[in-house]
């Protein structure tokens, strides 16, 4: 697949996204459903999205947590990561929901601008977890972690996580 040529055209219209997003999300969101039927005894799963809410899988989960870093941070981690242009990377920004909307709908945020520690924030976010599971328990979805809180979970507090099933990890060091 050409990933440049695709996000070209992609971000490169808001119909195109339009269009693109109406044939991906509905089968993305119904993989993410099989998925977590596959992992019925996790009291807790989680999905990675840059665009969650704006692809309508806010209500796929319980709880939102968002990773906030300044827009030119994010910019020269994504040129960077992706091998791509600054003028591609903004416009796919720009593409998205704002950080102030995100904010506002999101149940927890960790900063992550690399000045900000991450630690003490991750320990917030598995108190605030540990708070809500119970309240959680009884209901169909599962609570969110992204991908980015799955990472510090294993690499920053040198824990082994069971990608599949985060729920065990958390019961042991939370209840």
């Amino acid at each position: 697949m050409n990933k440049p040529l695709l996000a070209s055209y992609l971000f490169g219209s808001p119909g195109h996204a339009r269009q693109i997003n109406g044939i991906i999300h509905p089968r993305v969101k119904e993989d993410f459903r099989q998925w977590l039927r596959r992992r019925a005894t996790c009291s807790m799963a989680g999905i990675e999205s840059a665009i969650l809410i704006e692809a309508g899988f806010a209500g796929e989960v319980d709880v939102v947590v968002m990773v906030y870093a300044p827009e030119e941070i994010r910019v020269q981690r994504a040129m960077k990561r992706d091998a791509s242009s600054r003028e591609l990377i903004e416009k796919r920004i720009r593409s998205q929901m704002s950080d102030e909307e995100k904010r506002g709908q999101a149940d927890f945020v960790i900063v992550n601008d690399g000045e900000t520690p991450l630690i003490p924030q991750v320990l917030a976010l598995i108190t605030f977890l540990s708070q809500i599971i119970p309240i959680f328990a009884h209901r169909k979805n599962k609570l969110l972690i992204t991908k980015t809180e799955y990472t510090m979970l294993k690499t920053i507090l040198s824990i082994p996580v069971n990608r599949d099933c985060i729920s065990s990890f958390l019961r042991e060091r939370i209840c």
